[in-house]
């Protein structure tokens, strides 16, 4: 009997199937906690724990802010999630901007590359 492993096919290299660069945006956009006119940082209103860390972290590097790179890395021990610290601040990056918590500053610089992914034609 077959195991799974033996069952599942490789994957296919022929003329029908072209490979496309997945890229990964704003690895260099840049992150800043928002401060009110008093200069002490915007309160948080009721938000998912995520985007409570997500904020700490943002807040934890001061005003200059903090790139999208490193609030990943600094990010992942505290986050508490099963999907990848990169989907998440994705996922809540419109809102944080929207409550006013943060600013983000897009880099002009080319996105950076990922692992090419296989697209069927």
């Amino acid at each position: 009997m077959a195991t799974a492993k033996q069952t599942k096919a490789a994957p296919a290299t022929t003329s029908n199937v072209t490979v496309k660069s997945k890229v990964m945006r704003g690895v260099n956009d840049r992150f800043i906690r928002s401060f009110g006119t008093d200069g002490k940082p915007t309160p948080l209103p009721k938000v998912p724990p995520q985007v409570k860390v997500i904020v700490d972290g943002v807040e934890a590097a001061g005003k200059r802010g903090i790139l999208r790179s490193e609030l990943v890395t600094n990010i992942t021990p505290t986050l508490i999630t099963r999907q990848p610290p990169e989907r998440i601040i994705s996922y809540y990056e419109k809102k944080i901007v929207e409550l006013g918590l943060v600013t983000i500053q897009r880099s002009a610089s080319a996105p950076v590359a990922a692992a090419p992914v296989a697209v069927a034609a």
